[in-house]
């Protein structure tokens, strides 16, 4: 009677490996700041390696030797871009600014005397404040990451505004990289329009000031 054997899979043993000494490293302290966020960012990598070893790897041991010499060199060509990345804080600053989007919002005030507000605040720093001898209800500029939605909708002299910002993309936070304020809401409110005011501050940093708003309900 004859059988195929089932050949042993280095794929499994190997990633184990290198991704317990990896978040080893971090817990010690030995990994730059940032550097296990961004090695997330390359996921897509664990999808390759294991379909060259479906393909080669169980098929003989010399394409488990292919696979794995092909694996780490794919995790070496990643950890030294990483590195190279996190030991230089202006090449950090440069991939976090390339994901921060800017976009100004403004509703015109329009003989609006009542508005329902909805604003899911992001995790960086924000700011809400009243208007000053402004023509509109809700005025802002808005440093953001990923998609924003800014919904109005006026009904005589009421109005219905959202505003929240969200990240679409698998694993995309950059965690612990150092982003200063450049996710950043200011926002400011008329003084003069009856307000159902809901606030989301979420894990953010936000300086609210009320004063002078008139808030029906919060």
């Amino acid at each position: 009677m004859s059988y195929s054997e089932k050949k042993p899979s280095l794929f499994w043993p190997v990633i184990l490996i290198v991704v317990g000494t990896i978040l080893l490293l971090s817990n010690f302290g030995i990994l730059p700041p940032g550097s296990i966020n961004l090695l997330w960012r390359f996921w897509p990598l664990l999808l390759v390696v294991a379909g060259l070893d479906i393909l080669l790897g169980r098929r003989s041991a010399f394409g488990a030797v292919i696979t794995t010499i092909v694996t780490l060199a794919l995790i070496a060509g990643v950890v030294y871009a990483v590195f190279s990345w996190t030991s230089s804080p202006e090449a950090l600053k440069n991939i976090v600014s390339r994901q921060i989007q800017r976009q100004t919002v403004q509703v015109p005030l329009a003989g609006v005397t009542s508005a329902d507000i909805f604003i899911d605040l992001p995790a960086g720093p924000a700011r809400i404040s009243p208007l000053s001898d402004s023509a509109s209800l809700i005025e802002g500029d808005i440093r953001y990451f990923g998609n924003l939605y800014f919904d109005t909708e006026v009904t005589g002299e009421h109005a219905s505004v959202s505003l929240d910002s969200r990240t679409d993309q698998f694993l995309f936070s950059v965690g612990d990289i150092p982003t200063g304020d450049m996710q950043n809401w200011e926002l400011k409110l008329h003084p003069r329009v009856a307000l159902d005011l809901t606030l989301d501050a979420g894990s953010g940093v936000a300086d609210v000031d009320l004063s002078g708003l008139d808030i029906r309900m919060l």
